[in-house]
């Protein structure tokens, strides 16, 4: 139980550090990323 709550906490690390990057690539402002 502990490995999967550790692969998620990474997961949802991943995404906010690459959430920039992905709205720069699809032309979606803060707000739209959110979604």
């Amino acid at each position: 139980m502990s490995i999967l709550q550790f692969l998620i906490a990474v997961d949802v690390t991943v995404v906010n550090v690459a959430l920039p990057s992905i709205g720069n690539d699809l032309g979606v402002d803060a707000r739209g990323l959110t979604w």
